[in-house]
Order: C-alpha cells, then structure tokens, then sequence
C-alpha cells in the first residue's frame, strides 16, 4: 500500500509543512515551537517515504513475467 500517492494529498501534506514553517519561525513560545519543528519532522519523512514507494517499481509485474516465461 502506498502512502499518500495522490497529487492532491501531496499538496495538503506540503500545506502543512509550510504551515508548521511558518509556525516554527514566527511564534515566539518554546513549547509550540518545538511541537512545531517536530511535526515538520513527522511530515517530512512521511514526504520522503512516499516519494520512495512512488520511485520503486512494483514487484508484482516481474512476478507474473516469471511466470509466464516458465509457462
């Protein structure tokens, strides 16, 4: 299962990046802005592990070549 492979939900996730951004270097509270820096944290990995399971071709067609070669 992939996460987050539609484009509008990309969009909604860089949404609050740059909300929790914006946050971070505005707000003048230590406690929000260490929440702030830690779910920009939470968000850019969950960006990355999706621009990973995007790149990485499924296995599932090189299974079924298999087995239509042994065939």
């Amino acid at each position: 299962m992939k996460i987050f492979t539609s484009l509008p939900l990309r969009w909604v996730l860089l949404f609050f990046m740059a909300f929790c951004l914006a946050v971070l270097l505005d707000n003048q509270d230590r406690v929000i802005r260490m929440v702030a820096a830690l779910v920009l944290i939470v968000l850019a990995q969950i960006r990355e592990i999706s621009l990973v399971n995007d790149a990485t071709p499924s296995r599932k067609p090189e299974a079924e070549t298999a087995k239509a070669q042994k065939k």
